[in-house]
């Protein structure tokens, strides 16, 4: 292995994450590059870790904990991209295939001798979490990060930039079907449901946001 090579691979790589920021397209008040934003994925995840564990699920914990970590690296290099552009039809299939080359190149940069092709299969195999709909770990990775989108922007609200509910509004129905189904994300995502009742249903309403999945827990005004 070669130590020096290694030293500047992890100094350049979260130099070039710490310096992505995200929500550009947003008026905002908190910064939050994409380093700030791994590490609160990662702490999330260590929080549905430690439940889902207590609650029985059978899972990879170290996969679901390496996904949070890496999934972002790419972005090192092609730059933070606006949600819906990226899920754009046009261009979603192109721009996931170029950021996981540019995630795989990262990689294969360093030298772990006889070891290297398992390392790299590794993080290749951690990125390749994100991309799955169906495994327990796809689906508690997607419910994370999708939870991470909703606190930043419940603080954003909070700063009375109402653009943010659109933000709850995008991802409200997928953290539903994952409360559903998984304890840690339940008792997360009520956390912040709890948040949108002091906003008021009027401005969620006028945002199109559905509230009748907890009515209980988000009275009429």
């Amino acid at each position: 292995m070669k130590d020096q090579g290694l030293q500047n691979f992890l100094t350049e790589l979260v130099q070039r994450i710490e310096g992505v920021q995200r929500w550009k397209r947003y008026p905002h008040k908190f910064q939050q590059n994409v380093l700030g934003h791994s590490m609160e994925t990662v702490l999330l995840t260590q929080i549905v870790i430690a439940i889902e564990r207590e609650a029985g699920t059978q899972f990879d914990a170290y996969l679901l904990l390496s996904a949070a970590a890496d999934h972002d690296l790419g972005e090192g290099i092609i730059g933070d991209i606006a949600y819906d552009i990226k899920n754009d039809i046009r261009v979603k299939e192109a721009l996931e295939a170029i950021e996981k080359e540019q995630f795989q190149f990262m990689f294969a940069k360093v030298d772990f001798g006889s070891y290297t092709d398992t390392v790299v299969k590794m993080f290749v195999r951690s990125f390749e979490v994100q991309e799955e709909q169906i495994s327990v770990e796809g689906q508690l990775f997607n419910a994370i990060e999708q939870l991470g989108y909703v606190i930043f922007a419940l603080r954003e609200i909070d700063e009375k930039h109402d653009v943010f509910v659109k933000v709850l509004v995008s991802h409200h129905k997928n953290l539903v079907g994952y409360s559903k189904k998984y304890t840690s994300i339940r008792l997360i995502y009520e956390k912040c449901l709890e948040h949108m009742k002091c906003l008021g249903t009027s401005m969620l309403l006028e945002h199109n946001f559905e509230i009748s999945w907890l009515r209980d827990k988000i009275s009429d005004e």
